[in-house]
């Protein structure tokens, strides 16, 4: 995420999105910010490694433990598979044939929960949290190589590198700060808490990262594309206003009754060591109400070229859990930083829903009104 520079985004607005010369161009500069990355964290993961044997790192916390230099190595691999995935998807993502691709990162994403459970059952450890990312990006790459007819070779057209350049540096600013606004939580609390604590705490956020990589998923594989073809038109207004309404809708009771089944479905899937992880998807769910809204809205602020917009948003959200969490923390401990994840992305949303009303998008009330309903519902039912 923190690499991000919009080259999805620009090859779904790009006016010939089969272009050999655009897509050689795309694909190269993906390939060498996945080795760029791929070297940065075999970087990170030595400094770490040392750090850790002249004691510089306090023996509190995941921070001092042996696995992590290594764990931080094998899931550097994770940025080459990534590089090197052809950019099928984003091609017939643009052609509304998304089908495919979206079946296969599903079958992907299946065989990485797959593995993560029955490791987490014979040897329950930081490892089996790991092999789902690892097993899942390794199975997308090669399935998409293999099922799809899209070549790539290496080029690099500084023209087109230009063009992607000015259309993706705010995206690539508000990628750095979501990254930091989805990941602070568990930075903050990899010193504070217990090996033990912190991968519950790890496996919660996985289950809530399934559901907002789906939203993710949706959002930039068809609602994006399908609201880009008809934003010069005269029923931009209506779709947008339909797609709203309805995906807040289908959120809020989704979010509901997951609430409602989680802790049953915890103490089904796993045994007693893990029942903790019901109680915190409950405290941590209502949020996927804001993040589903949030990342909608960011939809929309893109395909209106409102990316600065988005940039400032997400700095007011860096900036706000902050000031929050440590705060919120030291009251209310773990508890706290639910509250801190919910209050700073509610901030987010209702500085976008305001721009948005402020530039005649979204009447505010009404983008406003269904989140807000489900969040006041799921505490009064939940809690």
């Amino acid at each position: 995420m923190m690499s991000d520079v919009g080259l999805s985004q620009y090859i779904l607005k790009h006016e010939d999105h089969r272009n050999k010369e655009m897509l050689d161009t795309v694909w190269t500069m993906q390939v060498i910010r996945g080795v760029i990355f791929f070297t940065i964290s075999l970087v990170i993961a030595y400094g770490i490694w040392n750090l850790q044997q002249i004691n510089s790192i306090s023996l509190n916390g995941l921070h001092s433990s042996p696995q992590l230099p290594v764990l931080v190595a094998v899931m550097s691999f994770i940025c080459i598979f990534d590089g090197f995935k052809p950019l099928s998807k984003f091609i017939y993502g643009r052609e509304m044939n998304v089908l495919k691709p979206n079946l296969i990162e599903l079958i992907c994403q299946f065989f990485g929960c797959v593995t993560m459970i029955v490791w987490a059952y014979l040897s329950p450890s930081v490892w089996a949290l790991a092999s789902a990312a690892f097993v899942n990006s390794f199975l997308l790459s090669i399935l998409t190589w293999a099922l799809f007819e899209t070549r790539h070779s290496f080029w690099l057209s500084s023209s087109i590198m230009v063009e992607v350049k000015n259309f993706g540096k705010w995206i690539l600013l508000s990628s750095a700060l979501t990254f930091v606004a989805a990941n602070a939580d568990r930075l903050f609390l990899s010193a504070l808490l217990e090996a033990d604590d912190f991968g519950l705490y790890s496996i919660t956020l996985m289950f809530i990262g399934l559901a907002t990589t789906f939203f993710y998923k949706l959002t930039n594989s068809v609602l994006l594309p399908a609201l880009s073809n008809v934003r010069n038109t005269s029923a931009f207004g209506s779709s947008f206003y339909n797609v709203t309404w309805v995906s807040n809708l289908v959120v809020g009771v989704a979010t509901v009754i997951g609430g409602s089944l989680a802790p049953y479905m915890i103490k089904l899937v796993y045994d007693a060591r893990y029942h903790a992880i019901g109680t915190m998807l409950q405290y941590y769910l209502p949020t996927l109400i804001l993040l589903s809204a949030l990342n909608l809205n960011n939809a929309i602020l893109m395909i209106q070229n409102k990316t600065k917009v988005h940039f400032a948003v997400m700095l007011l959200r860096v900036t706000s859990l902050a000031l929050i969490l440590p705060f919120l923390f030291e009251m209310f401990q773990l508890n706290g930083v639910f509250i801190s994840v919910f209050l700073t992305n509610l901030i987010a949303l209702l500085a976008q829903y305001y721009y948005l009303y402020k530039i005649k998008v979204l009447r505010f009330k009404f983008g406003f009104f269904i989140p807000a309903l489900f969040c006041v519902l799921y505490v009064c039912l939940i809690f």
